[in-house]
């Protein structure tokens, strides 16, 4: 890796072929540690450390968030999301994750992206494919019947007043549990259950399969 992080900028394979990258051409390494690098290596490259520890995954989140902030259609999502955090990932919550056993090592930054990544392609799918579209359409509309069903079959019981926007924050409520379910509770070895049931006992509307 000396020459091509160098002047000479040239890539040489264990063929000795050599590859010569442009100018335009830059090299990001991320790696968990440096114990095998050289200080040839080192004096090459500019090295960034970052400890978990010290930034954390609230940065991630926040800016992760400003995405839903500020946009009328988005607002629900925003408040539901900042109201689920506090809910479900309480500093009591994260410091019992850390100490549960996994089936890979863990860390909450990647407990946090999955989450993320999970909650992206769950909102953009309700926003995009149209069996979703037509059904919020009716929602909005007023359709009590469709309302109902979609509420059914989120929450655990519901009223006669509901509106267009409690019904939203419930979906989007709904999004944040799965996304946990699949990131913090899918790596974890021999504990599932009572991730489980804590899941459970700290929501008091979503409605969780019988099984």
């Amino acid at each position: 890796m000396n020459t091509v992080m160098d002047d000479n900028k040239c890539l040489t394979l264990v063929s000795q072929e050599r590859i010569p990258l442009t100018a335009a051409m830059r090299l990001i390494l991320e790696v968990s540690h440096l114990k095998q690098a050289t200080p040839a290596t080192v004096s090459r490259g500019g090295v960034l450390f970052i400890n978990e520890t010290d930034i954390g995954w609230r940065p991630m989140w926040d800016s992760w968030l400003q995405k839903f902030k500020g946009i009328d259609e988005k607002e629900n999502a925003y408040t539901t999301f900042v109201l689920n955090l506090t809910t479900y990932c309480d500093e009591n919550f994260l410091e019992d994750i850390k100490r549960r056993n996994t089936v890979a090592p863990m860390c909450l930054m990647a407990y946090f992206q999955s989450l993320m990544t999970i909650i992206d392609f769950l909102y953009e799918e309700h926003k995009t494919l149209k069996i979703y579209t037509d059904h919020f359409k009716k929602l909005k509309d007023g359709a009590e019947a469709d309302k109902a069903e979609l509420f059914s079959k989120y929450a655990v019981a519901h009223g006669n007043n509901l509106t267009y926007d409690d019904i939203k924050k419930l979906i989007y409520e709904g999004m944040f549990v799965f996304a946990m379910i699949w990131s913090f509770g899918a790596a974890l070895d021999d504990q599932r259950g009572a991730f489980s049931n804590m899941l459970k006992g700290k929501s008091s509307k979503i409605k969780f399969p019988d099984i």
